[in-house]
């Protein structure tokens, strides 16, 4: 009641309270996580994003050796990231990375990618200011390094060092420095921003990614401080059985972000790393589907369930954005062969959500399958087809879901408008060069286009705007 009433403060200690009682532990883990998420006075530990002014003394100089370092790499900022009130635009702009972009991205490993530590605006010389050079950076890469770092390992020298070694007496001394953004210690443990090289695969970005991040959770999330764990990292507070239950509830936490099912042993092992229990798998036959927790549902053993309950675990998991159990049903839907009309929202759901695009593309040829056996037009799922091999960069590919497209789907009702929409925004054809078959009717430009109705104009610009993971 008190969290209907919005005191917050009441709402959190209540769940406090709860998790601290003899309830089974899965109802005091859940009830600590939401107290976490909701409690006013946990005031997490933050690390902020930083503004350090240079003064420019010799602008020819400071761009031939922003140019010249192979640290540095020109950057095109967006205008519409300028504040309101920010009347000059910077002459340049560029990233600061912690070492040379590699020549080659095909068999690069996690630990070779290039981190983006900074971004670096030129200003030129006004009426009321003179010509300075603008850092933004995190806090933690602005501080000092220390100046006795060995020639070979001057890539692990921190911004401000890297700053004053590339631009040298270009530029003055530091300046002011502005606070631009905070976020949690742990929020930024689990964020990066790396450069990879141009060629490198898709496939491999993927396994990079998927590297990385199990790195953040396993080593870099674990070792920042947490307000719920009294300010300790969770590393320090897995020897603390006062900790345990709030110590779980983070650890769901962070799970809950989780988009793919097979990353649910990764956090199964973040447990065993930390001496907590794993969670266990769930009975259906014994399980309350009416009053099932959301968190709890990617742990039942679904090829144990009724098709009935997997459709309204899928429906509510869908709903809340649970990602992790959503796939994981949709996927045990699907393998059931069901031939009825609602499983359609299940495929596209798969098709859509699914972060490797060569399964995605999968899914979109078994659904084509579904659809023939139900007696269900196929164009959507060919339109889908189509998507994700633009994304997948496949020219084949495309190629083959345009003809499919055009010998079997384009007379289905919205297919050709469609279609033409997702060429168009793709960057893959021109106003100018559209069939008279595939010309868009007027309509409301933001409006999504679904199966049976007619595809929205394209807007004014070719911004892609296709699915990506």
């Amino acid at each position: 009641v008190r969290g209907w009433l919005g005191d917050a403060q009441a709402f959190a200690a209540s769940l406090h309270q709860f998790a601290r009682l003899d309830v089974p532990l899965d109802d005091a883990v859940e009830a600590e996580a939401l107290a976490q998420l909701v409690d006013p006075k946990l005031v997490e530990p933050q690390s902020d994003s930083v503004r350090i002014s240079y003064a420019l003394h010799d602008e020819d100089a400071a761009a031939q050796r922003l140019l010249t370092d192979k640290r540095i790499e020109r950057y095109e900022m967006d205008p519409e990231t300028l504040e309101e009130d920010e009347v000059t635009r910077p002459r340049s702009t560029h990233l600061l990375l912690d070492r040379p972009i590699p020549r080659s991205g095909v068999d690069l490993k996690v630990d070779e990618a290039p981190n983006v530590l900074a971004f670096i605006s030129v200003y030129g010389k006004r009426t009321d200011r003179d010509a300075r050079i603008e850092v933004t950076t995190d806090q933690g890469e602005a501080s000092q390094a220390s100046r006795a770092v060995p020639a070979p390992a001057r890539s692990n020298l921190q911004t401000k060092d890297l700053i004053v070694e590339i631009l040298g007496d270009a530029i003055g001394p530091e300046g002011e420095t502005e606070v631009v953004g905070e976020k949690s210690a742990s929020e930024a443990a689990l964020s990066w921003r790396w450069r990879l090289p141009d060629d490198t695969p898709p496939a491999h970005r993927r396994k990079l990614l998927s590297e990385r991040r199990r790195q953040a959770i396993l080593k870099d999330w674990t070792a920042a401080p947490r307000a719920s764990l009294e300010n300790l990292s969770p590393r320090d507070a897995a020897g603390r059985a006062d900790l345990r239950v709030p110590l779980l509830a983070s650890v769901l936490i962070v799970e809950q972000a989780a988009v793919e099912p097979e990353e649910r042993e990764l956090f199964q092992q973040l447990r065993e790393q930390l001496g907590l229990p794993r969670a266990g798998v769930l009975d259906p036959a014994t399980a309350d589907f009416e009053r099932l927790p959301i968190t709890r549902i990617a742990r039942l053993d679904l090829k144990l369930a009724p098709s009935d309950r997997l459709m309204q675990l899928f429906n509510r998991s869908a709903m809340t954005g649970a990602g992790v159990a959503t796939l994981a049903l949709a996927e045990e839907i699907v393998s059931r062969d069901i031939a009825e009309e609602g499983v359609a929202p299940v495929y596209r759901q798969l098709i859509r959500s699914e972060p490797d695009p060569d399964r995605a593309l999968q899914w979109t040829v078994r659904a084509k399958e579904w659809a023939a056996r139900a007696k269900q037009p196929g164009g959507e799922w060919a339109l889908l087809e189509l998507e994700v091999q633009i994304e997948r960069g496949d020219p084949m590919g495309v190629q083959t879901a345009l003809n499919d497209l055009r010998a079997n789907h384009l007379n289905e009702p919205g297919i050709a408008d469609a279609t033409y929409r997702l060429l168009y925004t793709a960057g893959l054809l021109a106003p100018r060069d559209v069939p008279t078959t595939l010309a868009p009717p007027a309509a409301e430009p933001n409006r999504l286009w679904t199966p049976g109705q007619d595809a929205p104009a394209p807007g004014g610009s070719a911004k892609p705007a296709i699915w990506t993971p």
